[in-house]
């Protein structure tokens, strides 16, 4: 797997609109393009999910657009 250090101009468009999350593209062994979305720390326990994968820009901002803005955190079980 590869990550790509110099983003498109539509995933650093997608960077700035979700801030919550860690954007990035991957090729796989065959080279074939992956996009994926990782929730950063700081945005956990707000009911987003954390791993987001998609086979484009437009297809992953929609998903990511579809669960809301991010809201306040809440405190997981644990603390």
């Amino acid at each position: 797997m590869t990550y790509e250090l110099n983003p498109t101009a539509a995933l650093d468009w997608a960077r700035r609109q979700f801030t919550h999350y860690e954007l990035m593209k991957v090729h796989d062994s065959s080279g074939l393009p992956e996009y994926i979305a990782v929730l950063k720390p700081n945005a956990m326990h707000t009911g987003h999910a954390v791993l987001v994968c998609a086979g484009d820009v437009i297809e992953l901002c929609t998903i990511l657009r579809a669960q809301g803005p991010p809201r306040l955190p809440r405190r997981s079980e644990r603390q």
